[in-house]
């Protein structure tokens, strides 16, 4: 009877857990139903993550007041006692929700389990061996594509994880700097755009360009089509917002050829775009603009290859 309890949630938690979640999601960046009025909470789903102890993938259903409804899922992770009071007193506190326990468990609280290393750490792993985890009407599988093997193997060792702050609709987690696995946070039926374009692009076109889906995690419930839980890509070091650069790059152009008055007319030649495409920039518009024609090139380039993979 114990290992049943460490591998379910109870009726008794999933109440409570339901009652408390409108304000635990009112405190979440990702959650996008902020502007609404939160009806009622239910639980569809609990899925135990075995090989972790209490940990589970917890699909919510949200309704709201005006209508509609709204799903997410929550890998929650459940600790009781000394633990559990621990938490509560820390700077995860936000991150908890206080739940009814046995009596002789102490406090018990559910937390997100995405600030546990050893959770990241099973996420990869969990892809790797493509895992599956059944729940009771549910089921999560994880896949993995031929691209994981040529980025990492195991036997070169564990990588750091780290889970990244700020985002807004998803939570990504960076591990080393070979991927980077992007968790879905509102479910949708089907399979997400990025995952599906992105095996398109990995698996059949081999389009080199983008960042490699080396796999993913979907939860399939009844005969409909699977839901996108995660993606796994390869991750591509960068040094920041690609518009930001734009800018830098075209403020100079700009501030000449605003100083220059009537003279200005060699740096902006009154032609139509597509007429301008075929030629080659004007020597002051080289000179000011230096290697930014040059990475402006190949952008349009990737971009004209990515169509014609599509």
């Amino acid at each position: 009877m114990a290992a049943r309890r460490q591998h379910a949630l109870g009726p008794q938690v999933q109440e409570a857990l339901c009652q408390r979640l409108p304000d635990y999601l009112l405190r979440q960046r990702w959650f996008g139903g902020k502007a609404q009025a939160i009806l009622r909470c239910e639980i569809p789903e609990v899925i135990p993550l075995r090989g972790l102890r209490a940990t589970y993938l917890v699909v919510i259903g949200v309704h709201f007041a005006e209508g509609g409804s709204q799903t997410y899922g929550l890998p929650l992770a459940m600790v009781c006692g000394d633990r559990a009071d621990e938490l509560l007193h820390s700077e995860r506190a936000a991150a908890c929700i206080q739940v009814p326990g046995e009596s002789s468990a102490g406090t018990t609280i559910l937390y997100d389990a995405l600030r546990d290393q050893e959770f990241l750490a099973f996420l990869l792993e969990a892809i790797t061996r493509r895992r599956r985890f059944r729940g009771e009407r549910g089921e999560v599988r994880a896949r993995r594509t031929r691209a994981l093997a040529r980025i990492w193997r195991p036997e070169e060792g564990p990588l750091p994880a780290r889970l990244l702050k700020g985002e807004q609709s998803n939570s990504s987690v960076i591990y080393g700097d070979r991927f980077i696995l992007k968790l879905f946070r509102r479910l949708e039926e089907g399979t997400n755009p990025d995952l599906e374009i992105g095996l398109l692009l990995t698996e059949k076109m081999r389009f080199a360009h983008v960042p490699p889906v080396a796999g993913a995690l979907e939860c399939q419930r009844g005969k409909g089509e699977p839901t996108s839980l995660a993606i796994l890509q390869g991750f591509v070091p960068n040094q920041g917002v690609a518009w930001e650069y734009i800018l830098d790059a075209l403020a100079p152009y700009f501030e000449r050829a605003a100083g220059a008055g009537e003279s200005a007319a060699p740096l902006l030649p009154q032609k139509s775009l597509f007429s301008l495409a075929g030629d080659e920039p004007p020597s002051p518009v080289k000179e000011v603009m230096g290697a930014f024609l040059d990475s402006a090139r190949l952008l349009g380039r990737r971009t004209a290859e990515l169509h014609l993979a599509l």
